[in-house]
C-alpha cells in the first residue's frame, strides 16, 4: 500500500492533541474537547490525521512542536465517513509518514456546524487514547 492510496473504513487514524486545558481536561470522563478538533488558522484545507498504516503513535506524538506533551488519539476512518467527513492522502515531507486530510473541516466552515463535529470526534477520541504524555517522575 502507498501513502496516496483512498482511505479505508477500516483503517485506524491518529490525531494528535496537545496536552493544553483546552484540548485535554483529565478530570472530565471524556477528556478530549472539541477544541482538539478545531482547524487552526493555517487549516485552510482541512485538519490533519495519521494513517496508522504508515506511522506509530508514537511518531506521531514525535512530529508534534512538542512531542513530550501531547496525546494521540486513535478513529477509525469509519467514524469520520459515518459524519459525512472524508479523508484524503496528503504526504507531506514535513510530517509523519501517513499524513492525510480531513477536508471537511477547515476554517472557512460553519462555526456552530465545526462545533457540533468537533464535539463528536472529541468524545470518539476520548476512547482510545493510544499515547500519553512522558511521565515526568519527581526525585524526593
Amino acid at each position: 500500500m502507498e501513502e496516496f492510496d483512498p482511505v479505508n473504513e477500516r483503517e485506524s487514524l491518529l490525531r494528535r492533541i496537545p496536552n493544553q486545558p483546552s484540548h485535554y481536561d483529565s478530570k472530565q470522563h471524556l477528556p478530549i474537547t472539541r477544541v482538539a478538533f478545531e482547524p487552526s488558522q493555517k487549516d485552510t484545507d482541512g485538519i490533519s490525521v495519521f494513517r496508522e498504516l504508515f506511522s506509530s503513535a508514537s511518531q506521531v506524538a514525535q512530529g508534534a512542536r512538542t512531542p513530550n506533551d501531547c496525546y494521540v488519539a486513535s478513529i477509525y476512518a469509519r467514524r469520520f465517513f459515518s459524519l459525512d467527513l472524508s479523508v484524503v492522502p496528503d504526504p507531506d515531507p514535513n510530517q509523519p509518514r501517513g499524513h492525510a486530510l480531513v477536508r471537511e473541516i477547515h476554517t472557512k466552515m460553519d462555526k456552530k456546524l465545526r462545533k457540533e463535529l468537533g464535539k463528536k470526534l472529541a468524545d470518539i477520541a476520548s476512547e482510545n487514547i493510544v499515547f500519553s504524555p512522558p511521565s515526568i517522575i519527581q526525585l524526593k
